[in-house]
């Protein structure tokens, strides 16, 4: 609640009534979520970029006062129809939130705390995380909106965890080969298995999709009449 911003969905109260379930009151989103967008096949790489951007400044609110998500995925991000920005992404579900630095606790196939799929390898090791397992979290959305299939499957929990720890992964320009070299760059860095090689901040990659984003709008329209 207290973090209040445009891209995180707004808390406006919470109540812990006695002999009651405790409940929170927050914003309707009458809005799909990107994971309902994608059972439609994968997105535009603009669109892509964009979200990934919007996402980027609600981790960049939260993480500047040490909370990791830790559970960024498709279903927890909505994509809220726009007036004048066409479309505005909202993230959800700060219930598994932590501090940065704080233990995710023990781990068991059975009991995890995320969503396997879009976790970190650290995370999926249950070391402590940071804002860096977010990132990458994010970049495993990007990577299914663009190609239309996760980096990792497998046929069991334990099978998905092992290829996660492992980082070894279909490369998204070999599945895209028409995207463009950059954005793939972009996303393979968040995906990074080594937390080091991955982008130091959710500021820091949101300034390297704006530089992309600012050159696609300076590229030219194939097929404009000439001035």
């Amino acid at each position: 609640a207290a973090l209040g911003h445009a891209h995180i969905v707004q808390v406006h109260d919470f109540q812990t009534p006695a002999h009651e379930p405790a409940f929170l009151v927050m914003e309707l989103l009458q809005a799909p979520s990107m994971y309902h967008v994608l059972r439609s096949g994968p997105m535009a790489a603009e669109r892509v970029a964009r979200i990934g951007r919007h996402v980027l400044d609600a981790l960049a609110a939260a993480h500047d006062i040490g909370i990791v998500h830790r559970d960024i995925k498709p279903a927890n991000i909505m994509l809220v129809p726009s007036s004048t920005l066409g479309e505005v992404a909202k993230v959800l579900d700060f219930g598994i939130a932590k501090l940065a630095g704080s233990s995710t606790g023990p781990l068991s196939t059975g009991g995890l705390t995320g969503t396997i799929a879009f976790m970190s390898p650290e995370q999926a090791q249950g070391l402590d995380v940071d804002g860096r397992s977010d990132i990458y979290s994010l970049a495993v959305c990007m990577y299914v909106a663009l190609s239309g299939q996760r980096p990792f499957e497998a046929d069991t929990p334990t099978a998905m965890l092992s290829a996660i720890i492992s980082g070894q992964h279909a490369a998204l320009g070999v599945l895209r080969p028409e995207l463009d070299p950059w954005l793939v760059a972009i996303v393979e860095r968040g995906l990074a298995r080594n937390v080091a090689d991955r982008y130091p901040d959710a500021h820091a990659m949101a300034d390297e999709l704006d530089a992309w984003l600012a050159r696609l709008r300076a590229l030219p329209v194939i097929g404009a009449p000439a001035a």
